[in-house]
């Protein structure tokens, strides 16, 4: 039975990844991200993983904070071996 962590957070990156690049994929897409901008949780796993298989590429969310200045790339997307991206619209009302 899950319980209430295994709920709220993603697999680790040895339990998801291989998965997928099994079945075929190079490349994996992560929309979402964790509340913190630090090189922690999920990132060194990624990370290290990216690193052991270079045929393998992840992309994961930058946050949604941008606005708010540096510091407002969030973990898993700051680390060194996953390309992180964001998308930030200004609007005058």
């Amino acid at each position: 039975m899950p319980t209430i962590i295994d709920t709220f957070f993603p697999p680790t990156a040895n339990e998801m990844f291989p998965k997928g690049k099994e079945a075929g994929a190079h490349i994996h897409n992560g929309s979402w991200g964790s509340i913190v901008n630090c090189y922690c949780g999920r990132t060194p796993g990624f990370d290290a993983y990216s690193y052991e298989n270079d045929d393998f590429l992840i992309f994961m969310a930058a946050g949604n904070k941008g606005s708010l200045g540096s510091g407002t790339v969030l973990a898993p997307a700051v680390g060194k071996n996953v390309v992180a991206g964001e998308h930030h619209i200004i609007c005058s009302l």
